[in-house]
């Protein structure tokens, strides 16, 4: 795991860094990595960051991710600064903005944080990784500034959007031709990867991540979000044609259900076909007694917005999206 360390500030010496012997693939101990995530949810209040910190240590239990490439800065035998890296088996890196420790001058804060930005940009680049990935609040503009000089620039900003599950939906339209099928890893797993990839064509949804990675790169990832069920992962033909796709999980212990993946064929577009999908998926989680729908959407995919709104959905966060990304030529 990489830790630098920075040189002693009353010795007047620049702001080199120095790295240690322990960038190898040593896991942190519990109490280390407490530390850390400590440290870098130091801004929440003591609930919001025990509750963070415990899902991070739940979900690295369970192999959904590895918190053992985090970054930190010492001075001497203390942390200074830290860097929280979550990388995931199917090459996604997500990262939190630089957090330093009370304390420090505005210029020792600003070095640390820049040299943990320059250290998350070199760990993308010697990794293997498609994607790395950090999410701000819009108010975060002095992170934001300080990811762009970095070299890691805005992507796009990101509207969550949820849909109460306890009100009447809107009546499913007449589709008597749709066909709709479950995910089956022997029989079907290749035509969710054509139709995934057939979906990106044209979307308005981060269009800036197509050529990424192939279809079914992108189903092993989503298989990761949430708890993963085949029979929530819906396939929509029409006369033998796969025109549209919604990939669902669930939350059990917040009984809220999530929109992993929603996406029409480009060809089927401007039929309703999305709003059939749409309301199959709110009619399952419904049936099955989630309270809420969630989803996250491109904020600058105007028509999907528009329809969420027509269904129920309203928002209730934004995140601006700061990424580095390998094309597979790359």
């Amino acid at each position: 795991m990489p830790t630098w360390l920075l040189p002693d500030p009353g010795m007047n010496r620049g702001p080199e860094m120095f790295q240690d012997s322990q960038r190898g693939s040593a896991a942190l101990s519990d109490a280390n990595l407490r530390e850390r995530l400590r440290i870098q949810f130091s801004n929440a209040d003591a609930q919001e960051r025990n509750s963070q910190i415990e899902q991070l240590l739940e979900s690295q239990s369970k192999k959904r991710l590895s918190l053992n490439r985090s970054l930190a800065i010492r001075v001497g035998d203390r942390i200074r600064g830290v860097l929280t890296i979550a990388t995931q088996a199917d090459g996604t890196i997500n990262f939190w903005p630089a957090a330093v420790v009370s304390g420090l001058s505005p210029t020792e804060s600003g070095e640390i944080q820049r040299q943990l930005y320059l250290e998350a940009v070199d760990f993308f680049e010697r990794s293997d990784c498609w994607i790395a990935q950090c999410l701000l609040a819009p108010q975060d503009v002095s992170a934001s500034r300080d990811l762009i000089a970095a070299g890691i620039p805005k992507l796009t900003e990101l509207s969550f959007l949820a849909r109460s599950l306890e009100t009447k939906l809107p009546a499913l339209p007449e589709q008597q031709s749709v066909e709709i099928q479950g995910f089956d890893a022997a029989a079907n797993r290749d035509r969710f990867a054509n139709l995934l990839e057939r979906t990106w064509q044209g979307t308005l949804d981060c269009p800036e991540l197509n050529g990424c990675r192939s279809g079914t790169e992108a189903l092993d990832g989503h298989q990761l979000a949430g708890e993963f069920s085949p029979d929530r992962w819906l396939l929509f033909s029409i006369d033998g044609a796969d025109v549209g796709v919604l990939l669902l999980t669930n939350h059990p212990d917040e009984q809220v259900w999530e929109v992993v993946y929603f996406g029409v064929a480009c060809e089927a577009r401007g039929r309703g076909l999305g709003r059939v999908i749409l309301l199959e998926g709110l009619c399952r989680a419904q049936q099955a007694g989630a309270l809420e729908l969630v989803l996250a959407v491109d904020a600058r995919n105007s028509p999907a917005l528009m329809l969420y709104s027509e269904l129920g959905f309203r928002p209730f966060d934004r995140r601006v999206v700061h990424a580095l990304l390998r094309t597979p030529a790359e």
